[in-house]
């Protein structure tokens, strides 16, 4: 049923709803408007991450995994970090410089209640740090207008 919008009105009646909350077979991952999941320079990458990748790949700093994780359904589930976002490093400093970028962003007065969602920990031999998918925006916005790839 993923990715095909003439599903829901079935999907709907057999949950007994009559108006949806989120669409069941809306990927998050790529959009409407794309038919797959869209690539940078031939991997796989979420749609709203490539911004982010482009410009940590700008930076030297290489990743192995990632994931925008899905906004609606962390606000709809109340779960903190159930939906997050995720990246994925081949080292560890590089994940940490991405954390005190994080960390700059939840310093501004509107989003101090972020800081406890941020999480660094190693899973298969790699750093993942997963992040709340409201970041993203600002992430992507903080990193673009970085003008030396080597700060941050």
């Amino acid at each position: 049923m993923r990715g095909r919008r003439a599903y829901q009105w079935l999907w709907w009646r057999l949950l007994g709803w009559s108006f949806p909350v989120l669409d069941p077979c809306e990927d998050p991952h790529r959009g409407e408007e794309l038919p797959e999941i869209p690539e940078l320079e031939g991997y796989p990458i979420d749609l709203e991450l490539i911004p982010v990748i482009r410009e940590l790949w700008a930076r030297g700093m290489p990743t192995v995994d990632s994931c925008q994780g899905d906004r609606r359904l962390e606000a709809l589930s109340g779960q903190q970090g159930l939906y997050s976002a995720s990246i994925g490093f081949e080292r560890m400093e590089d994940a940490h410089r991405l954390r005190a970028i994080l960390e700059e962003i939840i310093d501004l007065p509107d989003r101090p209640e972020l800081r406890s969602q941020l999480s660094l920990e190693l899973i298969q031999g790699y750093s993942h740090l997963s992040f709340p998918p409201t970041l993203i925006t600002p992430l992507s916005e903080r990193l673009s207008t970085n003008d030396s790839p080597e700060t941050g």
